[in-house]
């Protein structure tokens, strides 16, 4: 002998799976990132992802190379860095390595 469920309770349980199902679906990647002409380097703060992906997609023209568009944005941040927020310095590895995973 089975145990059935009431109908109630099926109707409450499958509201609460379709609730749920949002969860389980992959997340969007991006969305559209509005293209940043000008060099990082020229900003006074330091910049949002946003604006770090707007810039990547605007050397798309310049540099067809990932890893070339890449290197461009870590001599940009590295300069930011070391002049304008006046921090402690930064390798360039570890400035690759964080643009590296944020642009996959």
């Amino acid at each position: 002998m089975s145990f059935k469920k009431s109908s109630s309770t099926t109707e409450k349980n499958k509201e609460t799976w379709r609730k749920n199902l949002v969860q389980f679906q992959a997340p969007s990647r991006r969305d559209n990132v509005a293209i940043h002409e000008e060099p990082l380097s020229d900003r006074s703060r330091m910049p949002l992802k946003s604006h770090v992906m707007g810039r990547f997609k605007s050397l798309e023209s310049i540099a067809k190379e990932r890893k070339e568009r890449v290197g461009l944005i870590a001599v940009e941040l590295k300069a930011l860095w070391r002049t304008t927020l006046n921090f402690l310095p930064v390798s360039d590895q570890a400035i690759r390595a964080k643009l590296e995973s944020s642009c996959k």
